[in-house]
């Protein structure tokens, strides 16, 4: 099936992106703000794009890729991880501040911070049945 409203995002030198269409043409190329170089990047649901830096920070950007929200202090470290949890409304992102912590996916508000990790935080998955199962250095 031909989808001509299919982009894909790709990084140019971790404080810059391109987003491209299905026949991998330049649509425009925005910089991110603020400092950190990217180390996430989460296609949600609804059509925004969230970022993850090194310095902890989150980035929203709407479906017509401009900034929405900026979260410096999502985390103390490099944000290793994001997930979308349609099912919950949620985003779920980790890090090697050894945290995971809980948003609300509209509003980016924190709903939930989870310290059970002695190391940093790796990567997290959401299982069909709606658990959360997230790997670490420990």
């Amino acid at each position: 099936m031909h989808n001509s409203n299919l982009y894909i995002i790709g990084l140019t030198s971790g404080k810059k992106y391109n987003v491209y269409n299905n026949k991998w043409e330049i649509k425009s190329s925005e910089l991110l703000v603020g400092s950190g170089y990217v180390t996430r990047i989460l296609g949600l649901n609804d059509g925004r794009v969230l970022f993850g830096k090194a310095s902890g920070g989150m980035e929203v950007h709407s479906n017509d890729f401009k900034v929405k929200n900026v979260i410096n202090k999502a985390h103390k470290n490099f944000v290793s991880s994001l997930i979308e949890s349609v099912k919950h409304n949620v985003v779920i992102s980790g890090s090697y501040d050894m945290k995971i912590k809980i948003w609300n996916n509209k509003t980016f508000q924190l709903i939930q911070e989870i310290n059970e990790h002695k190391n940093s935080v790796l990567s997290i998955i959401e299982l069909k049945d709606g658990r959360m199962v997230s790997a670490s250095g420990d």
